[in-house]
């Protein structure tokens, strides 16, 4: 005989639902990845489910770095985020793209540096 589950063992989704980071738990990683130096809020984006975008300028004596946040989930049909992550692209004195890479990402709940 089959054992199926009662309904009080059956997956509730409310609590599988995964926590997104607040627009402060992101605030709080940058702050720390950038000990202290000023920024410059560029964009933020949020839909039903909380913080979706949140981009950040840093200007640095070779240019100006830009910081990233984007929530896990697909944007368009190349981009995919497995994880919540903040990245960093830097920009040149002519405001021209010259490299970046991950500097967090948000994994079991928990920021982890990885620059």
């Amino acid at each position: 005989m089959e054992n199926f589950p009662t309904p009080e063992q059956s997956n509730n989704p409310e609590e599988k639902k995964e926590h997104i980071p607040t627009l402060e738990e992101v605030q709080s990683i940058l702050e720390q990845i950038l000990e202290g130096q000023e920024y410059e809020k560029i964009r933020k984006e949020e839909d039903q489910d909380g913080l979706d975008l949140w981009e950040v300028r840093v200007k640095t004596p070779e240019g100006i770095s830009e910081f990233s946040y984007k929530r896990k989930g697909s944007y368009d049909t190349e981009n995919q985020e497995r994880v919540d992550v903040i990245h960093v692209t830097f920009f040149d004195e002519d405001d021209m793209p010259t490299g970046g890479h991950s500097v967090a990402k948000y994994i079991d709940q928990d920021w982890k540096l990885t620059s």
